[in-house]
């Protein structure tokens, strides 16, 4: 019994899943990020 194909499909399953969540996760707090950097930046 092969089961490399079906490792090579369950690690490519879990790296599509911790992009779709970095990719969420920026988009949510970039916004926010953003605004605290320009408050530190005009601070100078």
């Amino acid at each position: 019994m092969d089961t490399a194909g079906t490792t090579a499909i369950e690690y490519s399953i879990i790296i599509a899943l911790i992009a779709f969540l970095t990719v969420a996760a920026l988009t949510l707090i970039g916004p926010q990020v953003m605004q605290m950097l320009t408050n530190a930046g005009s601070a100078f």
